[in-house]
Parts: C-alpha cells; structure tokens; sequence
C-alpha cells in the first residue's frame, strides 16, 4: 500500500498539470502548437493512472482528460492508435464502484467519440462529395 506522503505527492502533482493545462487557454497558438506535440505521450501518462485508488487523483485524472480532449481533439484525431490505446482502459472504469467515477469516464468518452463523429463527418461531407 503507498505511503500518505505518496498519495499526496501524486494528487499536488496531479493538480498543478491540471493548473498548468488550464493556464494553457490564455498562452496563444505557440504555446498551443508546442504543447500538442505531447499530447499523445500525455494521454498515454494519464491512462496509466486510471489505476489509482485515490478518489480525488482518479476524478482529477478524468477531468485532466476531458480538458486535453476537448483542448487538443484535432491532434487526438488525427492520431493513429488512440483509439485501441484509449478506449480499453476507459471501458474498465465503468465497473467503478462510485457513481462520480463513471459519470466522469462516460463525459470522457463522450468527447472522444465526437471527436471521431467530427472527423468522420467532414471527410464524408467534404472529400466524398
């Protein structure tokens, strides 16, 4: 079992990268182009931490998740594997015991599916015409 001091460090830490993605709005298109170059790596870091037992770093890590999927979705799009990447690990926290947990993994994976529906719309609306 991990330490409190662990746990803690993993929730401050948890927070400051949910600080600095929300801070991240008001940095401009730079900043913006630079952080997107990551976000594949990052969401892959932040699937692995779907496995936490801490309420509030779990909660705060599907939060994360929203905020770069509706941030970064056109990246997220146009990335080959995060669909078999993604997915799988979010389906198991449906069989999470609290009811605030699935709400935030279903509010994930709906952004991650209308990011697939928007991409797939535009190719049939605007290249199959």
């Amino acid at each position: 079992m991990p330490s409190p001091s662990s746990s803690q460090a993993r929730a401050a830490a948890v927070a400051k990268l949910q600080q600095l993605l929300t801070s991240l709005q008001s940095e401009g298109a730079e900043a913006h182009a630079r952080a997107a170059q990551k976000v594949p790596e990052l969401v892959v870091f932040l699937l692995s931490m779907l496995d936490e037992q801490n309420f509030k770093i779990l909660l705060t890590t599907l939060q994360i998740l929203t905020a770069l999927l509706d941030r970064f979705g056109d990246v997220v799009g146009a990335w080959p594997d995060a669909a078999a990447v993604a997915v799988p690990p979010l389906m198991e926290k449906f069989a999470d015991n609290k009811i605030v947990i699935r709400q935030a993994n279903l509010t994930v994976l709906y952004v991650y599916v209308n990011i697939y529906v928007c991409i797939y719309t535009y190719i049939h609306v605007y290249i199959h015409v």
